[in-house]
Order: structure tokens, then sequence, then C-alpha cells
């Protein structure tokens, strides 16, 4: 039995992959601050602010997938709190390669995080792919960063780095919030509406690390987006003539800066990002078009 470690594994990704992976026959363990609040899997303590981790009890790890960090969304973005969101990722990944390079865990697989938001806020036309360079605003930076960390194990064993898309999920994220206004019978758009969105259902992200696990020739940065890249109108539209609701005027930019400050931009922004390595290298997708992805979540 193939054994996978997780960090993060208590956030909505984390949580469906652990799921799914037990499912598939793999033994998971979850790295967390707070062993006991764990029941369904074996709870491995770290604690990567204060660089604890009990490295013993994942020595046996045949790859470790790493999705820990700080919701961008949790609080405004304070110095402190942009410093937490950089932090978290740095702290957690560094721990985390600095066992791989000591080689006091040797895993088939590092599997890392990164974020669409390394390409920028800025709304433009092109198509992004991953031989693109970086943004350079807060959330490009904070990618960079972060996968710098993770590619420093390259060396030592094969490194997958998946540079997600919004999540589109009934269990949590971006998806409820978006949706929210339903509940009283309408749905609008924020801002101009024509920044895109870059999204993926959640069963096709999880499917894709589980990918990137079994699959044992891939390695580098993969965008993790669906095939259809939307712009934010069109998400809204679909979502009326699905839920039968109506529409009403877009969310003024500036209200949503005035409530979110800086975090506005990764909101206000986007840009269309390309899908076509991950399919080159044999992936398929479940929900590739929006609107099959819209059917599913509101059939749960």
């Amino acid at each position: 039995m193939k054994t996978v470690t997780i960090s993060g594994g208590t956030g909505l990704i984390g949580q469906a992959l652990a799921k799914k992976l037990q499912e598939k026959g793999y033994n998971v363990k979850i790295l967390t601050r707070n062993p006991s609040a764990v029941s369904e899997y074996e709870a491995v303590y770290w604690n990567p602010a204060k660089k604890e981790i009990d490295a013993d009890k994942i020595a046996d790890s045949d790859f470790i997938v790493n999705l820990a960090g700080e919701n961008i969304f949790r609080k405004r973005w304070t110095k402190s709190q942009k410093e937490k969101i950089l932090s978290s990722r740095i702290n957690s990944t560094r721990l985390l390669t600095d066992l791989i390079l000591e080689e006091k865990i040797k895993p088939q697989a590092f599997i890392s995080t990164s974020a669409i938001g390394y390409y920028g806020s800025e709304i433009t036309r092109n198509l992004f792919t991953e031989k693109d360079k970086p943004g350079n605003d807060f959330l490009a930076n904070v990618c960079v960063a972060w996968e710098k960390e993770a590619k420093k194990v390259e060396p030592k064993t094969r490194t997958v780095i998946f540079r997600i898309g919004v999540v589109f999920s009934k269990q949590g994220g971006a998806f409820p919030k978006l949706t929210f206004p339903l509940t009283f019978g309408f749905i609008n758009s924020l801002g101009s509406g024509e920044q895109f969105l870059s999204w993926i259902h959640i069963e096709d992200i999880v499917n894709m690390y589980l990918f990137a696990i079994e699959e044992q020739n891939i390695g580098g940065v993969f965008n993790a987006v669906s095939p259809e890249v939307v712009m934010f109108n069109y998400f809204v539209n679909e979502v009326r003539k699905i839920r039968n609701v109506f529409q009403l005027p877009n969310v003024p930019s500036f209200l949503i800066r005035l409530f979110l400050g800086e975090a506005a931009d990764a909101i206000l922004g986007g840009s269309a990002i390309s899908s076509q390595k991950i399919i080159k290298e044999g992936f398929r997708f479940r929900y590739s078009t929006l609107k099959s992805a819209l059917e599913n979540l509101f059939r749960l």
C-alpha cells in the first residue's frame, strides 16, 4: 500500500483528495497542528511557523502533496496579513523540501501547489501558458517565491507544481460566495464583468493530483484550470439560465475595493489561462465546460 502525506489536508482540496486517495486504496497521512482534530486518517503533527514536524512519522511517505497556505480572502490585506499569506506558503513548503534535501524523507514525487495569480491580476486578452513570465503584483510575487521553494527538490525527486484556478465546489471556497445571491432569487456580476474566470471543478482538481501521483513520467509546472475559460459576465449568465433567476446590475468595482481593499484585485482582475499542457500529458477533464460543471454542482 502506497502512502501519501498531505499538508493542508483539512482544506477544501485536501479533504476531497484524502477521501479520493483512501477510496483508491492509498494510506493517507495528514500534517496538522492539531492531530486530535483529525479522526479519519493518520494525523502527524507539524507547525511550519515553528519549524516543527514529526519527521519520523512520514519517513515512509511515497508521495508528498503540499497544499498548505493561508486563505487569501480570510482577512483584509494589511501588511501583517500579507506577510502571513506569504510566510504560510514559504515556511510549509520549505519545511518539507528541507526534509527531502536532507534525505530524511525520500518520496517518489513531491507535488506542490501554486495559483494562477502567478500571471498577475491585470485584465488582458492573452492566453497564458506555463512558459509565460509572472506578473508583478502581490499574488504573483507570492506564487514566484512559493514555486521557487518547491523547485529546490527537483534534483532529488520528481516534482510537480499546479497553478490552480478558481475551484468550484459546493463544500466551500469561491463558488458558494459567488452564488450566494441565489439565496435571494437573483444573481449579479462583479466589477466590469469582463475579467476572465479561469475555473476548475473540485473533482477535476482532485483527479489532477491523483494523475500526478500515478503518472510517473510527468513533472514540472502545470496550469490547473478547465479548458473552457470564460468571462465573469458569461458565468453569471449561465447561472441565471440554469437557476432561472433575475440578473441584477453588476456590483461596482469601488464597492468591492471598499470592502476588500487590495485583495479586490484578485476578483476584479483575471486572465485567460491555458490547460493544454496537462491535456497533452493525457489528463482528461470530467467537467470541461462551464455548463456541465454548473449543472453538476446545482444538482448536489
